[in-house]
Formats: structure tokens, C-alpha cells, sequence
């Protein structure tokens, strides 16, 4: 928590009614931020089995997220 982040490639940009977007990409953008914590998300849970086989397994997983706090948006 704390490191500061650039996200260089930008896809959209909207300001109002004003909507930039980029083919694929909006050159010369960037986006700088601040990364505010890193959490796993709620975990999800699949349950295999095989009928009459007497299998049966539960796997699951949580997926990393990032919260990051937008500083700036350079066009």
C-alpha cells in the first residue's frame, strides 16, 4: 500500500459529454495513481463429481484485487 502506479495504456476517456476513444489506444495518455490496498476477493467454489462413481471433490479459489486511488489523468 502506498506505491504509486502508471497506467499507460488508455483505452477511453470521458469527461462529461465529452467521450475520447482511442483506436486501440489514446496516444500519449496516461493515468497515475496510488495503490490503496490488496485483498483477496470472496471465494468461489466448484464442486466436481462423477455419478455412481463415488467421486467427489471440492476445489475453489480467491482472486487478487488492488484498490488504486486516481491522482491524475494526463491527455
Amino acid at each position: 500500500a502506498g506505491d504509486q502506479i502508471t497506467f499507460a495504456e488508455v483505452v477511453l476517456h470521458c469527461d462529461g459529454d465529452k467521450v475520447t476513444l482511442g483506436a486501440p489506444l489514446i496516444d500519449g495518455s496516461k493515468v497515475s495513481g496510488e495503490v490503496v490496498e490488496q485483498f483477496k476477493d470472496k471465494k468461489v467454489i466448484a464442486f466436481k463429481y462423477r455419478r455412481r462413481k463415488g467421486y467427489h471433490r471440492t476445489v475453489g479459489h480467491r482472486r487478487q484485487l488492488t484498490r488504486v486511488k486516481i491522482g491524475s489523468i494526463d491527455l
